[in-house]
């Protein structure tokens, strides 16, 4: 053999096991990427990865919150409910602060609470949101009207004692949790986790499948921490998720997105979890998992915020010094 054909061969040899090399590092990383994704990879979100966005809120203590467009601008406001106050806020398309519309004190309460943890409910529609908080006895009307929010009060629709959640009234839970945060530990035991709410969280809307015929979901989170999905007759159960609760669409591809928080406690880390909802069979496959949070995250919502036709989901985190809040944005 010639001295060029030995140098013609060991270039050959050389590529051949490069390739070779290449091939096995590329099978690891595919292995090792199997190994800790909990479900196949979701095309992305408008083809980006998905990053929440967090605003700093005033206040703390908020009950509900709901997107709406309050103002027929054509972008949907959010509505924020605490027991004392109603406030209005737009999120910005660019910026990190947010756009305060307007803000209402409610009248004083006089009724006791019980100890019980206090929460609401809000509904947007067609420029008028109704709000109906645990320990009043009414429900309020609100509209905003040259940048300012006119309210009225009005019989809650679910009579005295019960709550609209959408199409049903919601009863307020009795038993464990009714007590569970106000428990004392035994001597030398670990301090009792405080349930998250006394009461259900709630969402239900219809989405078009391919062939136009509407499909109804319902999300259903309990106040022991299970969610459960159901799309026609199929159902999909998950344990272990906080009280927030929001239901959208956030690529208009009609295929919902879940947000809720994962429950681990009051000494672990919360986080917010999105889940994609396949309509065909129910299926949960979870795209999110934020960064640990500081807070709690006990209220969530949906609403188009910037105008583009398509949802966006938030939730708000509360701190231990409730000294402020903070609303997060996806996607």
């Amino acid at each position: 053999m010639t001295r060029r054909a030995r140098s013609v061969l060991l270039a050959l040899t050389c590529v051949l096991a490069l390739g070779l090399l290449s091939a096995r590092v590329a099978n690891v990383n595919a292995q090792t990427d199997a190994g800790v994704t909990d479900a196949p990879a979701p095309r992305p979100l408008r083809h980006a990865q998905i990053h929440a966005r967090s605003f700093t809120l005033s206040g703390h203590d908020y009950l509900a919150a709901e997107g709406g467009d309050l103002d027929a601008d054509g972008r949907d406001e959010v509505l924020l409910v605490r027991a004392g106050a109603v406030g209005v806020v737009r999120v910005p398309l660019h910026g990190a602060s947010l756009e305060e519309v307007a803000s209402l004190a409610l009248p004083v309460v006089t009724a006791p609470l019980f100890g019980r943890r206090v929460f609401a409910t809000a509904r947007v529609r067609e420029r008028v949101a109704r709000v109906r908080i645990s320990e009043r006895a009414t429900e309020f009307e609100l509209s905003l009207h040259d940048g300012a929010i006119a309210l009225r009060e009005e019989p809650p629709p679910c009579g005295p004692h019960s709550y609209p959640l959408g199409d049903v009234c919601g009863v307020r839970v009795e038993g464990r949790d009714y007590f569970a945060s106000e428990l004392l530990p035994l001597p030398g035991r670990a301090q009792p986790r405080a349930a998250s709410s006394s009461f259900y969280s709630r969402r239900a809307r219809s989405f078009p499948r391919d062939d136009g015929a509407p499909t109804e979901v319902e999300a259903v989170v309990s106040p022991s921490g299970r969610l459960s999905v159901s799309v026609g007759d199929r159902a999909a159960s998950l344990l272990g998720v906080g009280a927030a609760l929001a239901l959208g669409d956030l690529e208009g591809d009609h295929e919902p997105e879940l947000l809720t928080s994962e429950d681990v406690g009051p000494d672990g880390d919360e986080r917010l979890l999105l889940f994609r909802l396949r309509l065909r069979d129910g299926r949960l496959t979870r795209l999110y998992r934020s960064a640990p949070l500081t807070g709690r995250v006990l209220v969530a919502g949906s609403g188009d915020l910037d105008g583009d036709g398509d949802d966006e989901l938030f939730a708000i985190e509360e701190f231990e010094d409730d000294s402020s809040a903070r609303l997060w944005v996806l996607p």
